[in-house]
């Protein structure tokens, strides 16, 4: 997973080890830009567009960067530490169906919307705060009692 392991995109790996691919644009985009990870987690329409719906379910922003821009970011925010690792695992759902999207894309050749990613997300994270919604941790963070509705 690109985002959290920190490698560099598929095709731009390729690239390096000098085997010629037919195409390296972004296969989620339409911006016809090489997909490499500083698109892919920067530039890219797509996941932009899924970001600015995540961030409307969760109000809160996301930094766009690299994936440890992003997790400093939200370790340095100032609100409870539950809530602070809800969201470093918002992020690390939002890189692994964006990673699972373009796989789909590239090797089965299924289109995946953002509204669909947005809800694969949603759902998983759902599942997970209500597996733990019975800690301490989480009955006083106020932001849980509102997701789960």
């Amino acid at each position: 997973m690109v985002g959290c392991t920190g490698k560099t995109a598929y095709k731009e790996r390729m690239e390096r080890m000098h085997i010629h691919l037919d195409d390296d644009t972004c296969c989620l985009c339409d911006d016809q830009s090489r997909e490499t990870a500083s698109h892919l987690f920067g530039s890219c329409t797509w996941f932009k567009q899924v970001l600015a719906e995540v961030s409307l379910w969760t109000k809160d922003k996301f930094l766009v960067g690299n994936r440890r821009q992003v997790l400093l970011a939200i370790k340095r925010k100032h609100r409870k530490q539950f809530m602070n690792e809800f969201m470093a695992a918002v992020w690390g759902a939002i890189i692994y169906h964006t990673w699972r999207a373009k796989n789909l894309k590239n090797f089965k050749g299924i289109t995946v919307h953002t509204s669909d990613v947005v809800t694969l997300i949603r759902q998983d994270l759902v599942e997970r705060v209500d597996f733990l919604k019975a800690s301490k941790k989480a009955r006083r963070c106020r932001f849980v009692q509102n997701i789960l509705i």
